[in-house]
């Protein structure tokens, strides 16, 4: 009926009164939780219930448990979750988010590690994604060979070549001004 402020309070409610037992009903109060705003209450709950055996540690539940504590903004505790996700998914999917997440956290060697295990599981609906934040990690590790050709990777991929090429062309300014000092 959208009452969903209700049914929270209702829900709480029988969690403080130690009601709630089966696993549905945790991962209903968890998402609810997510939805009103209240994600660190929602990884709390996902945390405490998967380690006591009554959620599974199944992939579904680590990644949100993971995007719960990621809109917390608990970013180290979103890691791990997603780590043991994206092994246990059958494509790169995860790994491609776990490098989006490092690379926003600026780890640009897990950032580049992930994305190449996202790139080895295989599976991804944007490869490309994937080559383009090993260029970015890349060029932030000054290793600008590698970046270029992972640009030029990248560019391959209709939905990143405008920003592969804007990366790669960025690349080989940089690489010319690396030259130019080196020459003097």
């Amino acid at each position: 009926l959208g009452e969903q402020q209700t049914q929270l309070v209702y829900v709480e409610a029988l969690l403080d009164d130690q009601r709630l037992t089966q696993a549905i009903h945790f991962k209903m109060l968890a998402n609810l939780f997510l939805a009103e705003g209240l994600p660190f209450k929602a990884a709390r709950l996902l945390k405490e219930n998967i380690e006591g055996g009554v959620l599974d540690d199944s992939i579904e539940n680590l990644e949100l448990l993971s995007q719960a504590w990621y809109s917390a903004g608990e970013i180290d505790e979103a890691w791990p979750p997603l780590a043991t996700a994206a092994e246990l998914s059958e494509d790169g999917e995860l790994y491609l988010r776990q490098a989006g997440l490092h690379l926003d956290a600026y780890r640009w060697g897990a950032a580049d590690t992930a994305a190449a295990s996202a790139i080895d599981k295989g599976g991804l609906d944007r490869e490309g994604r994937a080559w383009l934040i090993r260029g970015m990690a890349n060029v932030r590790l000054d290793k600008l060979d590698e970046a270029a050709n992972h640009f030029k990777r990248a560019a391959s991929d209709p939905a990143s070549k405008d920003y592969a090429e804007q990366w790669l062309a960025y690349t080989i300014n940089e690489q010319r001004s690396q030259q130019v000092v080196a020459n003097r």
